[in-house]
């Protein structure tokens, strides 16, 4: 770690040089993914995760980033994951 402030900007660039560092076929992989989404039945969804009012892609982008750069078994991710569990007593 250094003293350096790392923002979301910083994130993105980390995220962008992974995915230019990736194989030609994983890059074609994602980018078939991201055309089959945008044009498919969820399109609406795509347009709405794609505009300025899209929190619930940014979190799930981020657990998604988190968990997968981690490759240490030992190392945990920073994201908690809740659970459902069922009420005690009578409820």
């Amino acid at each position: 770690m250094t003293d350096e402030m790392i923002g979301h900007y910083e994130m993105i660039d980390a995220l962008e040089a992974a995915i230019k560092a990736s194989t030609p076929e994983k890059r074609a992989a994602l980018r078939d993914t991201i055309d089959a989404w945008s044009s498919g039945p969820m399109a609406d969804d795509f347009f709405w995760a794609t505009s300025p009012r899209a929190p619930a892609l940014l979190h799930t982008l981020m657990i998604a980033v988190d968990l997968a750069a981690n490759d240490d078994e030992d190392k945990k991710s920073r994201v908690v994951h809740l659970r459902s569990r069922r009420p005690e007593g009578s409820a």
